[in-house]
């Protein structure tokens, strides 16, 4: 029997041969990007990612991006391979608006599209009406639209009511409860703040941390955030064990972000329940739809005083913390939230397809 063929389609920077040399050399957590290796059996997949930075499809996609924010060119240079898969599951909207477009003005009816968004759906209203028709016109041709958050599902629901929507909790690579932390000689921060998506709310956080005396900071993030000083170090990891030696290392991790749709900072949350150590959230995005209050402490966005209250708990109580650690890490068992276990939800929600979608 012929195993159906997924292809997943991720950014045009990202090239599926550095990937595997980074996960080689301890740097990335899984040896394809976003866990695609972990796709369950029964299934033949390929990562279609980018090529030849000074290519042609390379300067299309950065073209396309610029005047559109979604990429044509990755969806035409995977054309052939696209066109030969019963299935083609987009990383994020930059991907899929690009497939969807080049499968209407196509004509191509096969395969079966699945676009998870991000950011699409909560940013809707801030693009011209012109690019908007453009969009709606792409959206018309994914099949199923994936959300990692329950807000982002029901904004999706709200703006394409036509289209498929699913909620599929996000996982991270089990890896980050396996990997044994480096030995390091650095002193251990008193609180770790990791990621640099847009949502962060970096504003917040440095107010918090005036309000909490300055204790030592760590920001594991390759942007400069917030200034250097004495109690602030703004620094990338470059392993996995390196990161995995501040989850467990530093008394708190503070995942403070704005208002949003898709669960900002997710990624940090599960990779510290799968590594251990106690969080503080900002009640926003459905990030309170994987943790409860008694596993992550949450506060209200954009409060201070909130969350430095609720940190300050945490520092002054190592029971607590460890109460919570283990709580968290319980959670992250239970509720499966592995690379593995998202792909498998995913491709359950692919085989639930109605067969007039699948057979198209």
């Amino acid at each position: 029997m012929t195993l159906p063929h997924l292809s997943i389609l991720v950014a045009s920077e990202l090239r599926t041969e550095d990937y595997a040399s980074r996960y080689e050399a301890g740097a990335a957590p899984d040896r394809a990007p976003y866990g695609a290796n972990h796709v369950p059996g029964g299934w033949h997949f390929s990562v279609l990612g980018g090529g030849d930075p000074n290519g042609f499809a390379a300067r299309l996609s950065r073209l396309s991006k610029r005047l559109l924010v979604f990429d044509v060119g990755q969806a035409l240079s995977h054309l052939r391979d696209l066109r030969r898969s019963e299935y083609v599951y987009c990383h994020s909207e930059v991907e899929y608006l690009g497939a969807g477009l080049v499968f209407r003005l196509l004509g191509i009816r096969r395969p079966v599209l699945v676009g998870q968004t991000i950011w699409l759906f909560a940013e809707w209203s801030k693009h011209p009406r012109w690019l908007q028709r453009i969009m709606r016109f792409a959206l018309a041709r994914v099949d199923l639209f994936v959300a990692n958050a329950e807000p982002n599902a029901e904004a999706g629901r709200a703006l394409v009511p036509s289209g498929r929507h699913r909620y599929v909790p996000f996982g991270v690579s089990s890896v980050f409860a396996a990997t044994s932390p480096t030995d390091d000689a650095e002193p251990a921060p008193r609180l770790l703040s990791v990621g640099n998506d847009r949502a962060r709310d970096w504003r917040t956080l440095e107010q918090a941390h005036r309000l909490l005396g300055a204790p030592s900071l760590r920001i594991a993030s390759n942007k400069k955030i917030l200034a250097d000083h004495d109690a602030v170090e703004t620094r990338p990891t470059t392993t996995v064990a390196e990161l995995v030696s501040l989850y467990r290392s530093a008394e708190v991790t503070v995942v403070s972000v704005t208002p949003n749709l898709h669960a900002s900072g997710i990624t940090t949350l599960l990779e510290l329940a799968a590594a251990g150590g106690a969080a503080v959230a900002t009640r926003a995005g459905g990030l309170d739809a994987y943790f409860s209050d008694d596993e992550v402490l949450f506060v209200p966005a954009a409060d201070p005083e909130a969350l430095a209250t609720a940190i300050s708990s945490l520092l002054d109580d190592p029971e607590e913390r460890r109460r919570r650690s283990e709580r968290l890490a319980a959670a992250f068992q239970e509720r499966q939230y592995t690379t593995a276990a998202y792909w498998r939800r995913v491709t359950e929600a692919l085989a639930e397809l109605p067969s007039r979608v699948r057979d198209a």
